[in-house]
C-alpha cells in the first residue's frame, strides 16, 4: 500500500513531510512529470519521481494506491477529474491537518498532561494485520487518515466498511461502503471503534453481549499500559466478601449521630475526601480513604494527615511527576475520560488496571473499589445530589468549615463542572453493574435527589 501525492507544489512537499517518505510512492503533476522532486529529510536527501495523470490512474487500478490532494487552490478541480476517471480512493490534503488532526488522535494522561499515540501504533500494538475483515465504528473528518493506516498494515481490502452512523454518512469514506450494524457483527472478526466512549454508538451492546470478533478500541489507551498498572492493589480483592460496608457522603443529611452509629456497630466504612475534618467531634473514623479531585488534594496537602487512620486512596493522574501529593496515601489510576448521556459509564472489575470516572468519588472510588473487595451488601449515606452552582461560596457539606475561606478560591468555577445529569448516569450504572456480578447497593441517606439505588432506612440497618 501506497500514498500517491497529487500536487507537486509547495503543499505536497509538506503532505509528503507528514505522511513519511516511505509512505509515499511518488507525485502527479502534468506539467511536471518526468521531473523529481527532492527533500531533505533530517539528515538525508530524498527523491520522488513525478508523472503524469494517465500513469496515475494505471497505478491506482491495481488497488494499492490511496490518492492524496494536495493543492492550495485547484484541489476541487483536482477531486473532480479523479472521480471522473473513477477514483474515489483519496482524500483532500490540508496544511492544517498537521495541526487539527493532533486533538483527535488516542491519548494518555501523564503527569497533568495529555500524551498522544498515532493511528499506526494503536493498530500496530493490536496486530490489525492478522484480521480479515476489518470494520470502522465512528467517524470524523480526518478519518481517511485512520482508514489509511489500517491499509497501510491489514490492506485496503480487508476493510469491509464503516459502520452506518448519522457521521459516517458526511465523512470521507475513500470509497469504502456503509454497512449495516446487524450485518458487520455477521462478517467482521475485527471493529476498530473511532470514537470517545462519550460518543460510542452501541457502546452497551459491546460491553454486554457476547461476540466473537476483536474490539480495538483506539482511545483506550491507558487501560493497555502497564506503566498505568497497580498490581498492589491485587491485596485488596475479595477481601470483605460476604459483609456489608457503607460508602459515606459528605452531604448536609450526614450527621455525628450517624457516625457514632457505625462507630459504635463496628461497621465498615468508606469515607471521602476530607471527612477526616469531623474527627475531633467523634469517635468514628474511615476506614478507607478515596480522593481523586486535584482541587481537594491541592486543600487536603495543608493538612496533617499523618494522624489520619485507615487505608487511604488517591487518583494517580493528579500527580506531579515524582512526587506524590499526599504521603500515605495508595495510588489508583484513573481513566479520565468524559461521558455523555448516551452512554453510561465503565466499572471497574479490576482496580489494579484503573477505576472509571463518574463525576464524583463515590463512584470513581469508592463504590468501584468495594465491588472489589467483595462486599455484598453496600449502603450509600450522606450522598445528598444537593449540590449547587455556588460550590465554594455556600455550606454544602454535613461539617462547617470544611472548605477553608482561605481554599475557597479554588473551587470558583467548579460549578460549571458539575453536571447532575452524569452523575445520576454513573449511579445508574453503579446499580446495573451490582445486579449483575450479584451485589447490591443501597441508599441509606436521609433524603436527599439520588434515586438511582433501592432506598433504605438508615436507622433500621441496626
Amino acid at each position: 500500500m501506497h500514498y500517491i501525492i497529487f500536487g507537486a507544489g509547495e503543499v505536497g512537499i509538506k503532505a509528503w513531510f507528514f505522511l513519511q517518505n516511505d509512505c509515499v510512492k511518488c507525485f502527479v503533476d502534468n506539467y511536471k512529470a518526468g521531473q523529481k522532486m527532492y527533500a531533505t529529510m533530517g539528515t538525508i536527501e530524498v527523491e520522488k519521481d513525478i508523472i503524469d495523470f494517465p500513469a496515475m490512474m494505471e497505478i491506482y487500478n491495481e488497488g494499492q494506491t490511496i490518492v492524496v490532494v494536495a493543492s492550495g487552490n485547484y484541489s476541487q478541480e483536482m477531486v473532480s477529474q479523479l472521480l471522473e476517471a473513477g477514483g474515489d480512493r483519496y482524500f483532500v490534503f490540508s496544511e492544517s491537518d498537521t495541526i487539527k488532526i493532533w486533538p483527535m488522535l488516542p491519548y494518555y494522561r501523564l503527569y497533568r498532561r495529555w500524551e498522544h499515540v498515532s493511528y499506526t501504533k494503536r493498530l500496530f500494538d493490536h496486530n490489525i494485520s492478522v484480521y480479515k475483515n476489518v470494520a470502522i465504528l465512528g467517524a470524523n473528518e480526518f478519518l481517511p487518515y485512520l482508514i489509511s493506516a489500517i491499509a497501510f498494515q491489514a490492506g485496503f481490502e480487508h476493510i469491509i466498511g464503516v459502520i452506518d452512523t448519522p457521521e459516517a454518512h458526511e465523512a470521507n469514506k475513500l470509497g469504502l461502503p456503509l454497512i449495516d450494524w446487524e450485518e458487520a457483527k455477521r462478517k467482521i472478526d475485527c471493529l476498530v471503534v473511532n470514537s470517545h466512549r462519550a460518543d460510542t454508538y452501541y457502546c452497551d451492546e459491546l460491553e454486554e453481549c457476547e461476540h466473537d470478533f476483536h474490539i480495538l478500541r483506539l482511545f483506550e489507551v491507558e487501560q493497555e499500559m502497564p506503566m498505568f498498572f497497580h498490581p498492589e492493589l491485587k491485596k485488596y480483592k475479595g477481601i470483605h466478601k460476604g459483609k456489608r460496608c457503607f460508602v459515606l457522603g459528605n452531604g448536609p443529611s450526614l450527621t455525628v449521630e450517624d457516625l457514632e452509629v457505625l462507630h459504635d456497630n463496628n461497621e465498615i466504612c468508606i469515607g471521602c475526601n476530607k471527612v477526616y475534618r469531623i474527627y475531633p467531634k467523634t469517635k468514628w473514623r474511615a476506614d478507607y480513604l478515596m480522593v481523586t479531585d486535584h482541587r481537594v488534594i491541592e486543600e487536603m496537602r495543608k493538612d496533617n494527615l499523618e494522624d489520619v487512620p485507615g487505608v487511604k486512596f488517591i487518583a494517580d493522574q493528579n500527580h506531579r511527576e515524582n512526587e506524590f501529593l499526599l504521603d500515605g496515601f495508595e495510588p489508583v489510576h484513573f481513566f479520565e475520560e468524559a461521558y455523555y448521556p448516551r452512554n453510561y459509564p465503565k466499572f471497574s472489575d479490576d482496580i489494579t488496571k484503573g477505576v472509571y470516572l463518574g463525576w464524583t468519588v463515590i463512584y470513581d472510588m469508592s463504590l468501584q473499589f468495594a465491588a472489589y473487595m467483595g462486599f455484598d451488601e453496600i449502603y450509600i449515606l450522606g450522598v445528598d445530589l444537593s449540590f449547587t452552582k455556588d460550590i465554594g461560596k455556600k455550606e454544602e457539606h454535613f461539617i462547617n468549615g470544611y472548605i477553608k475561606e482561605e481554599d475557597r478560591h479554588l473551587y470558583k468555577n467548579v460549578g460549571d463542572d458539575v453536571s447532575l445529569p452524569r452523575i445520576v448516569r454513573a449511579f445508574e450504572k453503579a446499580e446495573k453493574y451490582s445486579r449483575q456480578h450479584g451485589f447490591r447497593i443501597y441508599n441509606a441517606t436521609r433524603g436527599g435527589n439520588l434515586e438511582a439505588f433501592e432506598r433504605i432506612e438508615f436507622d433500621k440497618l441496626f
